[in-house]
């Protein structure tokens, strides 16, 4: 059987757990009803901002995916870039389907930076391709717009 993993956030008071969204907890609490369960309790982390998803998405990722895509005759897609940029600057987990790229998702803001660092610097590096900063890119970004 296949294991099922919810992911809820709250906050913890008076040993009662007080859910962001209580509908959705409701409607898994009801769908786990008279079942045994694991629960397993994590403080909180800061995930990246919206802007280095933004820019990680809208500048990073289509770059790799052109220069991915070069001497292909079926060129990468956005999403088929990034998870190879995962797989190789972040890594591989092991899964019961088999190793799979770790995600961005998890990283928090410095985190996020780091990997974006390195992948501006490897396309510097070994293709001789400039990126813009995010400042550049936001600065940039509505005169795009069409």
């Amino acid at each position: 059987m296949t294991s099922l993993r919810i992911t809820l956030t709250g906050n913890v008071e008076g040993g009662k757990f007080h859910p962001d969204d209580k509908g959705r907890w409701h409607a898994w609490a009801a769908y786990f009803d008279k079942r045994r369960v694991v629960v397993t309790l994590e403080a909180e982390h800061k995930r990246h901002s919206d802007k280095q998803r933004a820019w990680y998405r809208a500048e990073i990722v289509p770059a790799y995916a052109a220069r991915l895509s070069v001497g292909r005759e079926l060129p990468l897609s956005n999403d088929q870039a990034h998870i190879v940029m995962c797989a190789a600057f972040l890594g591989l987990e092991e899964t019961p389907l088999g190793p799979v790229a770790k995600s961005t998702r998890d990283l928090d803001t410095a985190q996020m930076s780091t990997y974006c660092e390195k992948l501006v610097a490897h396309a510097a590096t070994e293709w001789g391709m400039h990126i813009r900063t995010p400042e550049e890119w936001w600065a940039n970004r509505n005169a795009e717009e069409p």
